[in-house]
């Protein structure tokens, strides 16, 4: 193992390895053959056994005379969590079949963690080795599905897992008939689990055609593993729905007193998310297709090495079964695409919204900003009078006599205020046009401005004469 490897495991063996009381470690499935004599094989499954000890499985690992497969199972109680069996343990079942360090790829993918990296996925990895006469090829690969969580439906009701697959063929190129497999399912679904021994138990082929039953096997991993994805894009394709229609009706019935600076905050929220998800689905949907053909280029090599000429081979058959799974895959990716092109057009529409809404809150506040305009002025006119009025008191009114008689010196209130009323309002002008030229260059007026420019403003600048009509 390499060092950087070495070193990873290490650090994360806590988050993945840990044995739980009252379950078993490992579970252990042998499938035998046996002959019936006019060259007919039946494969036999043979009750499963439980294994918590290293002593137990160096005593499960001594092969019958029949035995042609065994199948090794760890389980774990939920995604993102431990798995069911010690460190120890698992070492020793890497040392007592010499299982290669490319399962350690697929191990580190499971365990403790608080987010799924599609972008740290592995990818399979495979080996083909000899020694003397007897020939090693070994596969391991980490296969994704999506199942309903069961989670209450304020949050999504899917959940992606994810299964460990690792095989391992062994065959002496004196005996081709004497070929062994190991299987090493990690977190199988119960369903995918059961798939597997189903196919296996009870089939009755060619005795020489053993490559063809070893191959069989991830059939029905694969196919399990595509089941749940059309109910998923369905789920998703109804939530963009959802959130397109409301996007729209707002915009059809929405009038001036809406607020809708929380509601496009919140749909955006939405809409990103359900792009995450659909990006998280292309992501996924790739490295399938990608699986998929490997597993095939895999079989066919396997077929290449170990298959017995004189007797018939059933590998064709397992390999168009696979390019059949690649290219619904495949298709499913197509499919996420068109998903993805419809969350962008729907996010595109929310923008224009967004837009739209900035546009006509300018518009609102220009509009009011020009009605405090008036107001402004109005007081411009009567605040410089009522000064000059309070400097000089009340002596230009006077009831003398009986009646209301004016002095002769009201005249300076007039020649105070209206000078006065003048010079206030200029500066006032002059400070206006100063704050609006940074908006515009050729500034007319405050009004026309805000409206000639709502369709091209930025939010800043939206923000700055709104603030700006406010303290006017």
């Amino acid at each position: 193992m390499d060092q950087h490897l070495l070193n990873k495991v290490n650090a994360d063996s806590t988050r993945i390895f840990r044995e739980r009381s009252g379950q078993p470690q490992l579970q252990l499935s042998i499938i035998d053959k046996s002959d019936d004599g006019v060259g007919q094989c039946v494969l036999n499954h043979q009750p499963k056994m439980q294994i918590n000890q290293t002593s137990e499985l160096r005593a499960a690992s001594v092969q019958t005379p029949n035995e042609c497969s065994r199948i090794y199972t760890i389980q774990h109680r939920r995604s993102w969590t431990t798995l069911d069996i010690s460190r120890p343990l698992f070492d020793e079942l890497l040392d007592i079949h010499k299982i290669f360090n490319g399962l350690w790829r697929t191990i580190l993918a499971f365990g403790l963690r608080s987010c799924e990296n599609s972008y740290g996925f592995p990818l399979p990895q495979a080996r083909e080795s000899r020694s003397g006469k007897v020939i090693h090829q070994e596969l391991a690969y980490v296969i994704q599905r999506v199942e309903q969580n069961g989670r209450p439906t304020s949050g999504s009701r899917w959940s992606i897992r994810q299964t460990g697959v690792y095989q391992k063929l062994t065959q002496s190129e004196r005996n081709l008939e004497a070929a062994k497999a190991l299987f090493l399912f990690v977190a199988p679904s119960p369903t995918a689990e059961r798939s597997v021994l189903d196919s296996l138990s009870g089939s009755e082929s060619e005795c020489g055609d053993f490559i063809g039953w070893a191959l069989s096997v991830h059939g029905p991993l694969v196919s399990e593993s595509l089941t749940g994805w059309v109910d998923y894009m369905c789920w998703l394709e109804e939530q963009l729905k959802l959130k397109s229609a409301r996007i729209m009706t707002s915009s059809v019935y929405g009038g001036r007193d809406t607020r809708p600076v929380k509601f496009v905050e919140s749909e955006r929220q939405d809409l990103n998310q359900l792009e995450g998800y659909i990006n998280d689905l292309l992501m996924i949907l790739r490295n399938k297709a990608y699986l998929i053909r490997r597993i095939k280029r895999s079989c066919q090599q396997y077929c290449f090495v170990h298959r017995n000429e004189k007797q018939p081979c059933g590998c064709q058959r397992v390999m168009e079964e696979l390019e059949e799974y690649a290219a619904e895959a495949q298709n499913y990716q197509d499919r996420a695409k068109v998903l993805q092109t419809e969350v962008q057009s729907v996010q595109s529409c929310l923008s224009n919204r967004e837009s739209d809404d900035i546009k006509q809150l300018t518009i609102r506040n220009a509009l009011d900003a020009t009605a405090v305009k008036l107001l402004t002025i109005i007081s411009l006119v009567f605040l410089p009078i009522t000064v000059v009025e309070n400097f000089f008191s009340t002596q230009f009114v006077t009831t003398e006599g009986g009646g209301l008689q004016v002095s002769v010196y009201a005249l300076i209130m007039a020649a105070v205020a209206v000078p006065l009323t003048a010079l206030v309002y200029l500066v006032w002008r002059c400070w206006l046009r100063h704050e609006y030229s940074r908006f515009h260059p050729t500034f007319s007026s405050g009004g026309r401005l805000a409206m000639n420019r709502a369709g091209t403003m930025d939010m800043k600048e939206a923000i700055e004469l709104d603030d700006l009509s406010r303290m006017v």
